[in-house]
């Protein structure tokens, strides 16, 4: 028998070898995926409907946010990211005098979802002091890559593009305001 020689086994050695190494990665995978914050963030243009009152309703800029993962988040903050090239950050803070906006910080387990609620009537001046400070010209091109930031305690932040119905009434909001 030669010292160089190499016994390689049968080849149902390998495939079952081969298969325990597949399922150990699997279950390293899946069990890493539990760990991981999951959360889905919109931000659209919103109509609070009410059987108290009557028309015209409130219009509100909504940030809904929604855990889809299995670790409970805690909600810290609220801002923006303007721009594709030279980003822009600003950050935001309900005003809750609606009184149906979540309360910050808020913790959101499985399933549970948080709504922030920023008013877009004429007597909210935040449209104004966001599409001049904030906002870069034109206009149009801004909202285009502007996105939401939700921000957590583990300080993992998560970005969502802004819906076109709510990038359409910033936009024309603006521009009577500027006009006015």
């Amino acid at each position: 028998m030669a010292l160089c020689e190499i016994k390689w086994g049968s080849v149902a050695d390998w495939v079952s070898g081969l298969g325990s190494f597949g399922a150990v990665a699997v279950a390293l995978y899946l069990a890493g995926q539990d760990r991981r914050l999951n959360l889905k963030v919109t931000a659209q243009h919103s109509v609070l409907v009410s059987s108290v009152g009557t028309p015209p309703w409130p219009e509100y800029l909504s940030v809904r946010v929604t855990n889809h993962g299995r670790r409970e988040a805690r909600i810290t903050g609220i801002g923006w990211r303007i721009g594709l090239f030279k980003k822009r950050f600003a950050d935001q803070t309900p005003s809750y005098d609606d009184k149906v906006s979540t309360r910050m910080p808020c913790k959101l387990v499985d399933g549970e979802e948080a709504v922030f609620y920023f008013p877009l009537t004429e007597g909210a001046g935040w449209i104004k002091e966001f599409s001049t400070k904030v906002l870069d010209r034109p206009l149009w091109w801004s909202l285009l890559f502007a996105k939401v930031r939700i921000y957590t305690s583990v300080g993992v932040v998560f970005e969502s593009r802004l819906a076109s119905t709510l990038r359409s009434t910033i936009r024309a909001r603006a521009k009577t305001r500027n006009a006015g």
